[in-house]
């Protein structure tokens, strides 16, 4: 289910909806007496990304991340925060360096989905670079600080980033472009992350997991969240939510969640 409100920066206790929110942004009188810091072109493009997403089925992030928020996210809608919000348009708008500059051979931003098992649920994610001559994957992700190598295993980048990666290249083999309904067959054998920081660039290798290791993670992963779907047990909290920052501070279906056990 999507985003289709958010807590007035000016007001938080308003909810508001998206359209409401873009037009006191853009109109000759803000609603609360004052306006904040989002002109509408801006808050146009924060809530465009979630409508693109409406109805893609589970995404390969929503794979690595918390499984029950990515559950509870396909049962309800939810509200944002616009200021919560600006991350994520950070990081679509540093996309649009290889959308729109990238060689005719490569394949960029596309979306491939996959189903799991046979169950009606598809398995998507978007491709921020494909180089099939070089069967080469490149992941770009917009980061506040770099992975400390020392603290991280594998060579200094996340976990997350490493699985999610990884499904990607799952989707790539016999996954279907959404945009043509075309079946691909891209074999990849590097991957790749770019990481943009403030004030430089780095660059990771991140390792191909088997295959079998990832068909097996993405079939239990997904299974977990069918099961809560289909009025199973819920996921296990990946966070301990009264402590972790991403629970307290960032996760939009916080309530909902601690409804249950």
């Amino acid at each position: 289910m999507p985003l289709d409100r958010v807590h007035c920066e000016v007001k938080p206790d308003d909810l508001v909806p998206l359209g409401e929110c873009v037009a006191c942004a853009e109109g000759a009188t803000p609603r609360n007496g004052r306006r904040c810091a989002f002109t509408g072109a801006v808050l146009r493009a924060m809530y465009s990304g979630d409508e693109a997403r409406k109805g893609a089925g589970i995404s390969a992030s929503g794979l690595t991340g918390c499984l029950r928020q990515t559950a509870l996210k396909q049962l309800y809608t939810y509200a944002g925060r616009p200021n919560k919000m600006w991350p994520a348009l950070r990081g679509s708008l540093f996309h649009l360096l290889p959308e729109r500059h990238h060689a005719p051979h490569l394949i960029c931003e596309m979306r491939f989905s996959k189903p799991y098992n046979g169950h009606g649920w598809l398995i998507t994610g978007q491709m921020d670079e494909v180089d099939p001559e070089r069967q080469l994957l490149v992941d770009y992700k917009t980061v506040d600080r770099f992975p400390n190598p020392r603290d991280v295993r594998l060579g200094g980048y996340k976990e997350s980033w490493v699985l999610q990666t990884n499904v990607y290249r799952w989707l790539l083999d016999g996954g279907t472009r959404l945009d043509s309904g075309e079946t691909v067959r891209v074999p990849i054998k590097t991957i790749g992350i770019v990481a943009f920081g403030m004030m430089e660039v780095r660059k990771y290798a991140v390792p191909v997991l088997p295959d079998d290791y990832v068909a097996s993670f993405v079939h239990d992963q997904a299974t977990e969240i069918q099961a809560a779907l289909d009025g199973g047990p819920w996921p296990a909290r990946k966070y301990n939510p009264d402590t972790n920052k991403l629970c307290l501070s960032w996760c939009e279906v916080r309530d909902r969640c601690l409804e249950r056990a």
